[in-house]
Order: C-alpha cells, then structure tokens, then sequence
C-alpha cells in the first residue's frame, strides 16, 4: 500500500539519514593510533619546526646516514606536530576523524541529487566499508582530502557553472605537492578532466556524454588552469628532484617493487592469497561502478570513464590503492546514476525510485546499515578487543606499538647501535629516543634503496648475511618484532623469520633479556653487557613447566590477542610447553576463546597429542562451521597420518570456507599427488607459486612431477627456479644432475 509522506516529513526524514549517515562515518574512523608511521612523522616535524629547516638527507638512521631524503610530507608533519604540541595526541585522531567527516561530505555534494540522495548515501556505506581500513593518522589520508576536494571542485565548475571555482586548484595543488608524495593525483585527475572536455569540444567522440559543453572562453582558463597545475609541483623544497621523485613513488606504490612484495599493503590485490574484510564492499562498489556505466551506455562520461580505468588498475596492483579507488568510484557512481536519473525524470524506474513507499523502505534499509551494523561491530570492537581490529575511541592501541619494550629498554640502559627487523619498531624508536639514538630502519620505503633491503631481508634467511650486518654496523642489541612472522606477505619469509627467532635463541652469542606480545629482545652476550644479562637474562630453553614467569610485568593485563601472539613466539622457538601454558592462562581468561583453542591445538600435535588436537579442532567446527583453518588443521594432522583422501577433503573444506593462502594450496597439491591426482596436484602447485613466488617445495615438487611425466625440459625449468631462490638446495641439484646425465 502506497505510504503517504507530507514534505515536511521528507525533510526531516532525509536529514536524519544524512545526519546519522555522517555519525556513522564518525564512529567508523574515530579509532586509537595503531599504525606506527606518524611517529616518525611527528618527529620530523619536531625537527622542522625546532631548526627551522627541511631535511634534504637522512638525520634518523645510523645505517643510512647523510643519505638524500626527499621529505615531501613535510607540511604534514610540522602540522601534526603542532597539533600534538598544542593539544596532545588524541587532537591527531580527531583531526583524521574530521577529514575523514570533511571527504564524504564532498563526495555527497559532488553528485547530490535531492530525489534520490538516498542512493548517494548506500553508494557512500559501501565507500566507507572499502575504504576505512586505510584511514589512519599518516599524509595519505591528507591526500584523500584534496582528492576528493578536487572531484568536488570540478563538478561544480562542469555542472553548476562555478567557473571561477577552478582558479583554486593551483593553490590547492601547491599545498598537496608539499604534504604528500601522491600530488600527482590532482595532475592526473585535471589532466583526465581537461582531456574529455578536449575530445568533447572536438566532437569527435558522439557516443559519449557531452551536456554542458564548456564555452571556449571557459574551455581557455581549464587549459591554462591545467597547466598552471602541473608547474606549480615545483613549488617544493627540492624543486624537480621533487617532482620526479615520483617515479619512485609509483615503483613502490604500484606494487612493482620485488622488494616491497613482502610487505602487505604493496601487495597485489587479485593475488595476495589472503582473505580481506574489505573484499566484499570493493567487489559490491565495483559492480555499482560498472552498472552505472552501462545504463548511460548511450552517452558514458568520459572524464569519469578515465578515472575508473586509472584507480580500479591502481587498486589492482596495490591492495593499499583500493581506499583511493573506493572514493573516487564513489563518486563516479553517484555521478552516473544521477546522471541517469535526471534524464528519465517521466520514466517509471524514476517514479519508483522517487515514490513515498520506494523513499521510506530505502530509509529502513539505511537506518539499518548505519545503526545495527557498525553498533555491533563497534562494540565488539570496544569492549573486547578480541579481533585484530582498529578497536574504537582515542589513545594508542597498545598491542601494535612497541612502548613497553621501549621502557625497557630505558629501565636496562641498554647503549649503542641497534636492529630491528620491524620497520614499525624503527618509527617508534626514532619517536622515544631521537636524537640521543639512532634507527638501523624504519617506514621511510623512500629513502632506503632496493639494495639496503636485500641485504636486509637475506640477513633472515642466509647466517653469512647475518653476520655481515652485525658486524658493518657494529650492532649490539636487538628489538625483534615477532609478531611479524605471522604478518609478512611471503610465506617463504614467513618461515624464514621464525627459524631466525629460533637461531637467535640458541645462539650464545645473543641472550634474550626481555618477552612481550610483541616484541622480544636480545643483548650481545659480550663483556659490556654482562650486568644487564646478569638481570634481565631469559633462560627460556631450560624452563620447565612449573617455572615460566617469564615477562617483566603482570600477565592480568593482557587482552586476548596478546595470549595468542606470545605463544605464537614460544612456539617459533619451540618452547611448546611454555605456548600450552600461556594458553591455558589465556583460556581461563577468556574460555569460550575460539582462535585460543585453535591455538592450542596446534601446540597440541607439535607436542604428539593428536587425539587432544582432533578433539579441540572438532568441537570448534561444531561451534563455528565456518572456522576455515580448522578444516586445514584438522587435514593436516591426517595427512602426517597418510590419510591423504581425508586431509584432501578437509583441506577443500578450508578453501570452500574462505581460506586463501600458498600453505594451503601446497597440502591440496601434495595431498592430490599422493591420491595419484597429478593434473590437479600440478595446478595447485602453481596456485601456490602465483601466491608466494619464493616457496621452493613447490618448484621443487613440480620440477620432480613433470620428470615423472616425461617432460624434462619443465622439470629442469622447475628445478633451476628452485636452487635461484635456494642455491644450496641438495635435492634440486641432484635433480638436476641426474636430469643432465640421463640426458
């Protein structure tokens, strides 16, 4: 039945939606600082505002000194600063939390629509879905503000005949150029803007959406404005060293880098192996995007067809892009169905969409996603903490930034060079003890070149490397975050990482003084330090079961997460007694603690009590059917039993329920060859090197597959990728020698 709704109720109605849409967004990115790049942020900007200078070389890190650093975040930095200075910390979560309010009011006005503005709005919650998980206190953020800025100001000058409003992007640009290294978006979004306006004035594209042709008088200042654009980039302290700096900039955040493969954010996004939250809404948003493009197929917007083309292939290379794409799609998508909108003002989809009864279930739907959604997830989020989540509110979340290793480390007095493994260790180091101290790394990606992280990065694998850097730069102390075995793209590096903990540990020439939920840290057991190891020394190899209070503070503060990541650490180490044990305190915590009992079932089969872990992995399937990695788990433990057609089925379970990972596709194609399944067993051996392009045991398998096949010159492909990531690999080069002789 037809609902009727007077005006007034309408508009009071529309501007509760938006006033509700827009708490929602509040309550979204209001989240405690947990990622650790605004520490060094905000010492620069110290250093900028106290020696009235911009550093143009390294002034952080001992193991870079002097080099060139183009720091062109500089405004950002001394901003933030002076925020903090002023107001504290929390001023800095407020100050993202208001961009982020300021971005989506822009994106809602760049395309409002008065009729339908409740489509704007779900176009804008999925925005939000897809977008927020990068919303953090760092100059990107600031990027997205002048992005969106720019979206807005265009629509306006296009479609509202602001023709003045354009002589600001020069300005704008000028600001965005000296607050974060991607400026070159603003180039890209007017350059896309004044090429369609160019094709359109041409007429040489009649398929394509040419309303409101600009005059050319207007046509005149876009050109000159867009030109006025690109050279003010060299308005920057490091004039064109600035601006081509940029090219490293792509290398690194298009994901091109080998080297920044390993990192998460850099990582592909149709080809990172993992299962994120913000999966859905992008494939939603992408699909809205595609959609509003093919009911204007009569007359597509060109300027909007440029930029979708430009982010979704930035988002695809990039999993940290998807935020960019989000909200410029957001835009587009807006845009496109007003678009078509407007023109079917008589037709009866519009007069659907715009009915009473149409406006007031839309308005149930969104109350709906803007209340019951993000109220259950915030307040899971805030009161227990349980998922690896931003949490909600002000302050620091404590179990990402490393400030009791820090307090330990001035508790000990603990001198001279150090190395951190973490980049996020390098940024909070810098935070508490520049300029009395220097960083071996941190998260300036920029300043410190491929070959430095090389070496970096084969110092886990390969001992020689190891050494070398303890020795060049004469390190004596060690701030391990071990938390990242579990967080690094590769799964090669992955367990590279946790066999260099283990070493560490039983190395004698390194003595482990210090254990938290995320960090561990070791001393040079040299003379020197020998009153510090006589305090702080963890003899974590000859406790036993009864005697393991092992971390300096007490264990009733910690959260669910940090029972689980410190028995990760004791299991890296193969202390499993010690991980069974910190469970069990964890479980008596938080005994319906799911991802704790699967924890504990791992500890379970590395400790040889099988039928203890199937009865726990069980039980979690019968409470949580769609716990993926106790279907692996529990394939596992069959298939170390040689019940290779039983894993097979559990591991296909895993991967039916949503489990993405090179690890998984291994035991699917090692169980399928033991079931004499070779075709399959081949293709999930490449599944697994498309995820992880450095897991050996599958070129290794692969290589030996196609031997038995009778193609030799596969195998011998195989076996030769196998001994380049792994030279001193002996089964691949007996392989590979028996090939060559029986050829």
């Amino acid at each position: 039945m037809p609902l009727n709704i007077n005006d007034n109720l309408q508009n009071l109605l529309r501007y509760i939606l938006i006033a509700s849409f827009f708490l929602m967004v509040g309550i979204f990115l209001l989240h405690p600082i947990m990622n650790s790049d605004i520490w060094w942020h905000l010492k620069a900007g110290e250093y900028i505002i106290n020696e009235q200078t911009i550093p143009n070389q390294d002034i952080f890190s001992f193991a870079i000194e002097g080099k060139e650093w183009i720091d062109l975040s500089w405004l950002f930095q001394k901003g933030v600063y002076t925020l903090y200075s002023y107001f504290g910390l929390n001023s800095l979560i407020i100050f993202k939390t208001i961009l982020g309010l300021v971005i989506f009011y822009l994106l809602l006005q760049a395309g409002y629509y008065r009729e339908n503005y409740f489509v704007s709005l779900l176009v804008l919650i999925i925005v939000l879905f897809s977008s927020s998980f990068r919303f953090m206190v760092r100059p990107e953020v600031v990027s997205y503000f002048y992005c969106s800025l720019y979206l807005f100001l265009l629509h306006r000058f296009k479609y509202h005949s602001k023709t003045k409003i354009i002589l600001l992007l020069p300005v704008i640009q000028i600001l965005w150029v000296n607050s974060h290294g991607l400026f070159i978006i603003g180039v890209i979004i007017l350059t896309s803007f004044w090429l369609s306006e160019t094709i359109i004035l041409m007429r040489v594209a009649k398929y394509f959406d040419a309303a409101m042709t600009l005059s050319k008088k207007t046509y005149v200042l876009l050109t000159i404005i867009t030109f006025s654009v690109i050279l003010v980039n060299l308005i920057n302290p490091y004039g064109l060293k600035g601006v081509f700096f940029l090219r490293e900039l792509y290398y690194n955040i298009s994901g091109s880098s080998d080297i920044f493969q390993n990192i998460i954010e850099f990582q592909p996004l149709l080809n990172s192996g993992r299962d994120y939250s913000f999966l859905w809404s992008f494939y939603a948003l992408l699909s809205i995007v595609v959609f509003s493009f093919i009911i204007n197929f009569k007359k597509i917007n060109l300027f909007r067809l440029f930029l979708f083309v430009i982010f979704i292939f930035l988002a695809i290379k990039a999993i940290r892009n998807v935020a960019l794409f989000s909200l410029v799609s957001g835009y587009i998508a807006i845009a496109n169905i007003n678009l078509y909108f407007s023109q079917k003002k008589d037709s009866r989809i519009f007069r659907i969409f715009s009915s009473n009864t149409t406006m007031y279930y839309m308005m149930v739907v969104l109350l709906f996603c803007m209340m019951i959604l993000p109220s259950g997830s915030i307040l899971q989020r805030y009161l227990n903490e349980k998922e690896d989540s931003y949490g909600y509110g002000f302050g620091i979340k404590r179990n990402t930034i490393p400030i009791r290793a820090m307090k330990f480390i001035r508790k000990a007095d603990i001198k001279e060079n150090m190395f951190n493994f973490s980049l996020g260790i390098g940024n909070y180091f810098i935070w508490e003890f520049w300029p009395q101290r220097k960083v071996f790394s941190d998260g300036r990606l920029e300043v410190y070149d491929e070959e430095f992280f090389y070496a970096y990065l084969n110092s886990i694998a390969n001992e020689d490397a190891w050494n070398n850097i303890i020795e060049k730069y004469n390190v004596n102390y060690l701030i391990l975050d071990h938390t990242r075995a579990n967080k690094m793209a590769s799964d090669y590096f992955k367990r590279r990482y946790k066999s260099f903990l283990n070493n560490r540990v039983k190395n004698d020439l390194w003595k482990l003084v210090y254990i938290d939920p995320l960090c561990v840290i070791f001393i040079k057991n040299v003379s020197q330090n020998s009153d510090i190891i006589k305090r702080y020394f963890i003899d974590v190899l000859h406790k036993d079961e009864e005697n393991d209070d092992l971390v300096f503070y007490e264990r009733d503060n910690f959260i669910e997460k940090e029972y689980l990541t410190l028995s990760h650490f004791f299991s890296y180490i193969q202390c499993f007694h010690l991980a069974h044990n910190i469970l069990k305190q964890g479980l008596a915590k938080y005994n319906d603690s799911i991802i704790l009992r699967y924890e504990l079932a791992n500890v379970y089969i590395e400790l040889g009590k099988e039928e203890a872990a199937e009865d726990i992995l069980k039980n979690i399937i019968s409470l949580k059917g769609n716990f993926a990695s106790a279907y692996a788990t529990l394939g596992r433990i069959y298939f170390d039993n040689n019940m290779h057609k039983e894993s097979l089925l559990f591991f296909k379970k895993a991967e039916w329920h949503g489990l993405r990972s090179s690890q998984l596709d291994f035991y699917i194609a090692e169980a399928n060859r033991k079931t004499g399944d070779i075709q399959n067993a081949i293709r999930y051996y490449k599944k697994t090197i498309r995820k992880d392009p450095r897991f050996l045991y599958a070129y290794n398998n692969l290589g030996s597959l196609y031997a038995e096949l009778g193609e030799f010159d596969k195998a011998e492909q195989f076996w030769k990728k196998t001994l380049k990531i792994d030279p001193n690999n002996i089964e691949a080069r007996e392989n590979l020698q028996r090939l060559i002789e029986n050829l």
